[in-house]
């Protein structure tokens, strides 16, 4: 049993500034974030039926499993330049410094814990971006992008008490190119791009034998893959989405101990990372009831590996989800929206993520039907999409 609170006070502040060279603009910001939290957790005797093999039960101990504080510092700053080179060709280059610190404060002492009374961790990158965009007339054109990233240790991974490696930030570097085209009249826009992204110590969860995980940075992978956006709108009341990605993630430089001996996986495909992953709605607003919509959300998964020996597979999952909202148009309350969402529609029995190794598969398995109601408002006067 565990508990996890959190509150989070940012900033962001950003300037824009037009240049008369070349139609160039400018723009330079900075941004900051401070959340403490505080989590705890306690371990729990587990009741099992042998004979059925279903756990039946739990009773919480009170003993502690973690306790602490973490005060997280989040700072950020930015500078991007924008230029019109010709009449078709736009080009953009920016510089992003980001540095993340965690505050570690251990509640627990002792024996009762492995980790330190207090410890601070910060991660930081400066990562540059270069992009060009060139139109080939007023309804297609093609675009080329160069960034590189990075992700630091989610606090879970870092300061679990079962954690026992030391864990470094994961550095990414991508290069995509695409282009985009509008058919008939607009009614159809299309959006498809290519992608291929290098990972350094990436950070990934290793099943262990005893069902518990292990995050571990892997030395590093590749993501290639392909991107789409299709959107189709046969009349002003009726819009069609369809947006998914289709990509092969492998190991390049990874290995494990398993049983004693040295296992090379390179060139596997990487665990828990679908080969499609896709997301099509239909939306119908009606005219004669002005501010409704009502949406059919598809959802799909695909397959993937559950193990790094790529001997084990999970073939994914189908959702749906009924989506329905209305905006009201009364000048009294403009801006005021309801909605109501149906999630897993066809009360679908799945698992967001399974995970196997050489002792078994664990299935974390997903919430059944769920109905959700809303009320939103937005002092622009105009609610959101």
């Amino acid at each position: 049993v565990n508990n996890q609170s959190f509150k989070s006070y940012g900033a962001l502040a950003q300037h824009r500034i037009d240049l008369g060279f070349l139609n160039s603009r400018l723009i330079v910001g900075g941004y900051f974030d401070y959340s403490p939290s505080t989590y705890w957790a306690r371990y729990l005797t587990i009741q099992k039926d042998v004979a059925t093999n279903f756990y039946t039960g739990y009773t919480d101990t009170g003993r502690p499993l973690d306790d602490y504080k973490i005060d997280l510092y989040n700072t950020a700053a930015f500078a991007q330049y924008e230029v019109q080179a010709t009449e078709n060709l736009r080009l953009v280059g920016g510089l992003r410094y980001d540095r993340v610190q965690y505050n570690f404060s251990n509640n627990l002492s002792g024996s009762a814990t492995s980790k330190k009374a207090a410890q601070r961790n910060s991660y930081n990158l400066v990562a540059p971006k270069l992009g060009l965009t060139y139109a080939l007339g007023a309804r297609q054109g093609v675009y080329a992008n160069f960034s590189t990233g990075f992700q630091p240790p989610e606090t879970g991974s870092l300061y679990s008490s079962r954690q026992l490696i030391e864990l470094k930030q994961a550095n990414f570097t991508n290069y995509e190119a695409g282009g985009w085209v509008a058919l008939f009249d607009r009614k159809v826009y299309l959006d498809l791009s290519v992608y291929d992204m290098e990972g350094r110590n990436e950070i990934v969860s290793i099943l262990q034998a005893d069902n518990s995980t292990q995050s571990e940075n892997v030395g590093a992978t590749r993501h290639r893959g392909v991107e789409y956006t299709l959107t189709y709108a046969p009349v002003s009341e009726v819009n069609f989405r369809l947006s998914g990605t289709n990509a092969r993630h492998t190991y390049v430089d990874y290995s494990e101990v398993v049983q004693g001996r040295n296992r090379d996986y390179a060139g596997n495909r990487m665990l828990n990372a679908p080969n499609w992953i896709a997301n099509a709605e239909v939306f119908y607003k009606p005219r004669f009831v002005p501010g409704a919509r009502l949406g059919l959300e598809y959802q799909r998964i695909g397959q993937y590996y559950t193990n790094t020996a790529n001997t084990k597979t999970y073939a994914g999952y189908n959702l749906l989800n009924l989506r329905l909202g209305y905006r009201l148009p009364q000048p009294a309350v403009q801006g005021l929206e309801v909605w109501a969402n149906v999630v897993n529609l066809g009360n679908a029995l799945y698992a967001t993520t399974v995970t196997s190794n050489q002792y078994g598969t664990t299935y974390q398995a997903a919430a059944p039907r769920t109905y959700t109601l809303g009320v939103g408002y937005s002092f622009a006067g105009r609610a959101k999409e």
